[in-house]
């Protein structure tokens, strides 16, 4: 029985993460106990959530299918600005449109926290749909290209501005430091609209107003001449308007008089190059970009780099084939989920099945959210304001017809005798779900393991074996395979109080692979030793009298014995 329930789990998950029985970390199996098991969620995704009791560790993971049309992932700027924090649920809430649906998210980059002029600012850079949100800083980071193809590595960035024959370094965008050249005092940043409506308050040096040549717009993109007009040369004297649809060069040091040396009318040639470190050049479209720490988790199948601390973790890694997507959260510093260490989480990434990975921003900020659930439990006890997210987005248009169902992801092993009621999840023709317990559903099932009541719940035989439990829906049908088990039953209370008004179905319970099962009470036969206190028909207590009685049920060799007390208020 235990191979049947083996092979049954494995239809059940399919051939991804933890259609296994253990995951080895530090070279040691620990045994998977499947707590939600994988199904989809939007088009293209799906998404399992796991236990390690031995660890303990829970670990919730979405699987991105990138030869789907019909899923997007995407980077999100906290209040679409760079100085600003916001809950990832509020960013999926607010991203989401007729056509861009969000229906998943995480936490995203570590993020400037202390100096208030730069909270939220993403410390690794980001891109979002090709514009560069702030510079790369050759560090970790997961890239996808404009043909869907997913990177990890440091990623390198060496601006530049050109004026005639002058050309000077642009050392940021939308920052207003470098965090790895902390004694430089030349200083140029480029501000866009990315970063708000103002630039920061940093007091001296000189700001420029640039223009896009006339008839065109600003696109600030990785790897491409970008002409603009100079509009305007002001000494700095803090905070100053970022004009929409404009932006603002600021030099400090000999930066500042690099731009002193502009008039208004003068061309600028602006170019972000950004890079691959193991591979300059080989890549010049930067579509979407996360940052992470500085540490790579795994590269090509082998974990990479790590440290000793266990903490709770948000990371994102890719398949072999470059085709899958994982975005992995483990949460930490419970008493049931301990953490893990960035070599363990490397660890984890490789027994799902990814091939490169990199640790993102953790901590506090680890967050899954799935369909406006938040799935994990945050260390902070509440979801974390962060500085940027990356989301899981349907651009399928809108359409509520049910076009396939699935059974909810809950064990199909159960007791003899065990009970279910059948919850179904409908989604449309895209994979958008539309329905976490969909009404007006049919269920039948074989008949040699059991049958479905008036009520449409399921109730095993009293035999072992399987089958399949199935559900219709205008036409539309699923199955999924049920698989009963011989269990050792026990109530779940052994006495009950009662008065003329309440009832109570008796609650007989079963263990099945070390999940507790409910058992269909009403096929037990009950006797009462004094009927005058109470009735049972169908596994359901009611109080007919005051007084105190024992009730007796039996089923094949299994009896229990059940104390009542009936008290009538006057």
């Amino acid at each position: 029985m235990k191979n049947i329930l083996l092979i049954l789990f494995l239809l059940l998950l399919g051939p991804c993460l933890i259609a296994q029985e253990y995951i080895t970390i530090n070279d040691k199996p620990y045994r998977i106990d499947t707590l939600i098991y994988k199904h989809r969620v939007g088009p293209g995704t799906e998404y399992v959530y796991v236990d390690l009791p031995e660890f303990p560790l829970k670990i919730h993971v979405l699987e991105i299918d990138l030869k789907n049309p019909n899923v997007m992932l995407e980077t999100c700027l906290g209040g679409d600005s760079a100085v600003a924090t916001e809950r990832p649920t509020s960013m999926a809430l607010r991203k989401s449109t007729e056509g861009h649906s969000v229906f998943a998210a995480t936490n995203g980059d570590f993020y400037f926290f202390i100096d208030p002029v730069e909270i939220g600012i993403p410390r690794s850079g980001q891109f979002t749909a090709n514009e560069c949100i702030t510079n790369p800083v050759g560090r970790a980071a997961f890239v996808l290209d404009k043909d869907n193809r997913p990177y990890i590595d440091r990623i390198d960035f060496s601006g530049t501005v050109k004026s005639k024959n002058q050309t000077t370094r642009l050392h940021t965008v939308n920052m207003q430091r470098l965090e790895w050249e902390p004694e430089v005092t030349d200083l140029l940043t480029l501000y866009t609209n990315a970063y708000g409506t103002h630039t920061s308050g940093i007091k001296e040096g000189t700001k420029v107003v640039i223009a896009p040549r006339k008839g065109e717009t600003f696109f600030f993109s990785a790897n491409k001449e970008i002409t603009c007009i100079v509009e305007e040369v002001t000494e700095n004297k803090g905070f100053s308007l970022i004009p929409e649809g404009k932006a603002v060069l600021h030099g400090r040091g000999v930066s500042s008089d690099f731009l002193k040396t502009l008039r208004t009318g003068d061309e600028l040639v602006i170019n972000l190059k950004t890079d691959l470190r193991n591979n300059p050049g080989d890549l010049s479209d930067f579509k979407e970009l996360m940052g992470g720490s500085d540490h790579i988790l795994l590269r090509d199948g082998e974990r990479y780099e790590g440290d000793e601390s266990a903490n709770p973790r948000t990371g994102i890694g890719f398949s072999k084939d470059s085709t899958k997507v994982y975005l992995v959260e483990v949460d930490g510093r419970q008493s049931i989920s301990r953490g893990v260490t960035l070599f363990e989480f490397g660890d984890i990434f490789k027994g799902i099945g990814a091939w490169n990975a990199v640790n993102m921003d953790g901590g506090g900020s680890s967050v899954m959210i799935v369909n406006g659930e938040v799935k994990n439990s945050p260390s902070d006890g509440a979801v974390r304001p962060v500085g940027n997210g990356m989301l899981v987005v349907s651009n399928a248009p809108a359409d509520r017809e049910v076009a396939s169902l699935a059974f909810a992801p809950v064990s199909y092993a159960l007791p003899t005798c065990g009970f279910l009621k059948p919850v179904v999840y409908a989604y449309n023709k895209y994979g958008d779900l539309l329905d976490k317990d969909l009404r007006g559903v049919s269920f039948s099932c074989s008949p040699e393991i059991g049958h479905i009541t008036d009520e449409g719940n399921f109730v095993g035989s009293e035999v072992a074996g399987t089958g399949t439990l199935t559900a219709e829906y205008n036409g539309v049908k699923t199955s999924v395979p049920v698989s009963l088990v011989e269990s050792v039953y026990k109530l779940r209370l052994d006495s009950v109080l009662l008065n003329h008004q309440s009832e109570y179905h008796i609650e007989l319970l079963a263990q099945v692979e070390g999940k507790t099962q409910q058992i269909a009470s009403e096929l037990l036969q009950w006797e009462i030793d004094a009927p005058s206190v109470c009735s049972v028909s169908n596994g359901v207590l009611k109080g007919l009298s005051n007084g105190v009685t024992y009730i007796h049920g039996s089923l094949g060799d299994f009896s229990c014995t059940l104390k009542v007390k009936v008290e009538i208020p006057f």
